[in-house]
C-alpha cells in the first residue's frame, strides 16, 4: 500500500469499531467513509505501481473489493463495488449491514488523475456531470450488480463518496430511484453549486457577485474542452 500513514488503514481507520453494530446510525457513517477512503488508497496505489492481488483489502476484512470502478478516459480508480463477507465476532444485528457497497472517491491531484478530476469538477459547476463517461460508467454497474444479485430484505445496498464522489452517487440514486430502485446513500462533503446572492443586502455587490459567477462559469466552459454526453442506456 501507499508508503503513507493516512493511507495505512490499521493507522488511519476506526480503530475504535473493534465490534460494528449495525443498528447503530454512527457505526454505519464510519464504515461507509472507511469504504471510500478505500478507494482513494487503490488509486494512489495504482499511481505508485505498489498495487499487489489483495495488498488493498487485507486490512479491511471482512470486506472484500469486488472489482475497482475504472474512468475509460484516464484509466484512475474512481469508485469500487465492495462485498459484505460477514465474520460474526466482527459485528453484531447484521440485518441491518448491506450486502454491497457502491463507494466513489474524492477528487485527487496526483499527477496521473488531476487533469480528468478537475475537468469533472467544472462539469459539477457546470451542472454536466451527468454527461460524464464517469458517471455513466458507474451507473452501469450500479444498475447490473442490483439487477444481478436481487434488491430484496436479503440483499442490501448502499451508495456513498465524498465531494466529487457524493456528486456521483447522486446520479446514481436518483438514476436507480427512476428504476423505483431505493438505495440507502452516504454523502460526504457533497459539493454545493449554488450561491447565495439573494441573501446580500447590497444591490450593487449582489450585482457584482453575479458578474463574477457569470465569469467564472464561461471560464470552467472554456476549460472543459469535451463535453459529449455519455451513453447511458437504462433499460
Amino acid at each position: 500500500m501507499a508508503n503513507n500513514k493516512q493511507h495505512n488503514f490499521s493507522l488511519s481507520g476506526p480503530s475504535h469499531l473493534t465490534t460494528v453494530d449495525w443498528s447503530n446510525a454512527d457505526h454505519r457513517r464510519c464504515v461507509a467513509s472507511s469504504l471510500v477512503k478505500g478507494v482513494s488508497v487503490l488509486e494512489v496505489d495504482r499511481q505508485q505501481n505498489l498495487t499487489r492481488p489483495g495488498q488493498s483489502h487485507l486490512l479491511a476484512a471482512p470486506w472484500w473489493l469486488d472489482q475497482p470502478l475504472v474512468d475509460k478516459d484516464d484509466s484512475s480508480i474512481f469508485g469500487a463495488i465492495y462485498e459484505f463477507k460477514p465474520k460474526h465476532q466482527h459485528s453484531i444485528h447484521q440485518e441491518y449491514a448491506p450486502r454491497y457497497v457502491f463507494a466513489f472517491r474524492r477528487t485527487l491531484l496526483k499527477q496521473f488523475s488531476i487533469t480528468q478530476d478537475l475537468k469533472l469538477d467544472g462539469l459539477v459547476v457546470l451542472d454536466k456531470l451527468h454527461r460524464s463517461s464517469r458517471v455513466g460508467e458507474a451507473i452501469e454497474k450500479v444498475r447490473n450488480t442490483v439487477t444481478a444479485v436481487g434488491c430484496d430484505l436479503n440483499n442490501l445496498f448502499w451508495l456513498t463518496g465524498h465531494s466529487l464522489g457524493s456528486a456521483i452517487a447522486m446520479l446514481v440514486g436518483k438514476t436507480m430511484a427512476k428504476l423505483r430502485i431505493f438505495l440507502q446513500t452516504f454523502l460526504f462533503n457533497p459539493p454545493m453549486i449554488s450561491l447565495p446572492f439573494e441573501m446580500i443586502e447590497d444591490e450593487t455587490l449582489k450585482e457584482w457577485c453575479r458578474t463574477g459567477k457569470n465569469i467564472f462559469t464561461a471560464a470552467i466552459n472554456i476549460l472543459v474542452e469535451d463535453d459529449r454526453p455519455a451513453e447511458v442506456r437504462i433499460c
